[in-house]
């Protein structure tokens, strides 16, 4: 065998062994490839799982969500449903402002809709020394958080009427606001009685005297 026959043989068999080599490579390389591709598999369908249960969670939590605002919605018609129904003045003042009325409050000071009243003073509606009244009776409801009992009171009217109520005040936490929820009867008509009462028994005292 001439050198030149051993030389392409050795030849050969380098590129032999390389593309042996580059074929073990290879084939590693796809095992490797394949494992990584099962693992990702996994966990996509692992986290597609934890999604699912995730999004079935969160269904869940709106739809209970969304009960209770039909809910809280309904008991707040409920409640303004009554609140117009009551056939005496309520009104919610903070910091001498009105904030809510029904629908006899705003009939009370002769406006068209509650929310006419919203944002008024106070002060403009109560008769002259009622009103110091009034805010004494607030700063103790603030302070102490008690009930207050009936107190008569002057209101004037959007006319200029003048209007004698009684007055029921207690504490109101509104939202974050400390406020005073006041239950205001209208006793007009109760007063001006008393007073023809009154002059009644004053002529007829006056008749027997004569």
């Amino acid at each position: 065998v001439c050198s030149s026959d051993l030389s392409e043989k050795f030849e050969i068999l380098k590129i032999l062994a390389s593309q042996a080599s580059i074929s073990i490579e290879n084939s590693l390389m796809y095992n490797k490839v394949k494992q990584l591709n099962e693992d990702l598999e996994n966990k996509v369908e692992s986290r597609t799982k934890e999604l699912e249960k995730i999004v079935k969670i969160l269904e869940k939590e709106i739809t209970e969500r969304r009960k209770i605002e039909i809910d809280l919605k309904q008991s707040e018609e409920r409640y303004r449903y009554l609140m117009n129904v009551l056939p005496d003045a309520v009104y919610v003042n903070c910091k001498g402002i009105n904030i809510f009325s029904n629908r006899s409050g705003a009939e009370l000071l002769e406006f068209k809709h509650a929310n006419d009243l919203v944002g008024r003073s106070i002060k403009n509606f109560i008769v002259g020394d009622c009103y110091k009244v009034k805010n004494n009776i607030k700063n103790n409801l603030l302070n102490n958080k008690i009930n207050i009992n009936t107190l008569e009171q002057k209101l004037i009217t959007k006319s200029g009427k003048i209007k004698f109520v009684e007055v029921s005040s207690t504490f109101f936490p509104y939202g974050n606001k400390e406020a005073t929820l006041n239950v205001v009867r209208d006793i007009t008509e109760r007063k001006r009685a008393e007073e023809l009462s009154k002059k009644v028994e004053e002529k007829t005292e006056l008749l027997n005297k004569v």
